[in-house]
């Protein structure tokens, strides 16, 4: 099987510059205007993911210096697609957070060892809940005081201490009352390293 003529660019990372073109390629340059052509590897941490290609109307020898600069822009056009991919990549992954995240039973709550709200993210029947509940929409940064029942704050946060203590996780039942009902939710408090948790939060009552 032959390869590629420009297997030499893409496999083994040599440019092509004129004269080491390979003979069936450079048959063609004479029915056409050009007179000298450069194919240059493009580089994004060590891997080719490209080329850069010029043509040029008149015949042309490319001096070390003018190489060096090519080779330069190569590696910077790299790095630059490497981030648009990196970046097209977590926009996907987000999109794809969110969608999941809309069909998932439960919320998630980051909390400090301390009860601080660092981070909320509400299904939407908690969030229903909320709103009834309370004026403000925004918690992050403040105690978890302001959301729950001192009694019912303190059970929390003594799970929370034996949670980072144990280095394990720990359940628990909250029961919250609004209006005439008794709301129900079941909560797994889970150790982030020493000093946070991650609550997940799940409704059992099933008219909410």
């Amino acid at each position: 099987m032959k390869k590629s003529p420009y297997d030499i660019v893409f496999t083994k990372g040599v440019a092509l510059i004129n004269d080491n073109f390979p003979e069936f390629i450079k048959k063609f340059f004479p029915s056409t205007d050009i007179s000298s052509t450069a194919v240059i590897p493009l580089f994004s941490k060590f891997e080719i993911i490209g080329s850069i290609n010029m043509i040029f109307r008149n015949t042309k020898s490319l001096s070390p210096e003018e190489m060096e600069l090519i080779i330069t822009i190569g590696l910077e056009l790299g790095t630059a697609i490497e981030r648009m991919q990196n970046k097209e990549e977590l926009r996907q992954s987000e999109i794809k957070n969110n969608i999941l995240f809309e069909h998932i039973p439960f919320s998630i709550f980051k909390i400090s060892k301390h009860g601080i709200l660092l981070e909320i993210k509400l299904d939407k029947k908690i969030k229903a809940i909320m709103e009834q509940m309370f004026e403000s929409k925004n918690f992050i940064g403040k105690h978890m005081s302001n959301l729950l029942p001192s009694d019912t704050t303190d059970a929390v946060q003594e799970k929370i201490e034996q949670a980072l203590k144990d280095n394990e996780s720990k359940e628990m039942k909250i029961i919250l009352s609004i209006k005439d009902n008794q709301i129900i939710f079941q909560s797994n408090i889970v150790p982030l390293g020493d000093n946070e948790v991650l609550v997940f939060l799940q409704n059992l009552t099933r008219t909410w």
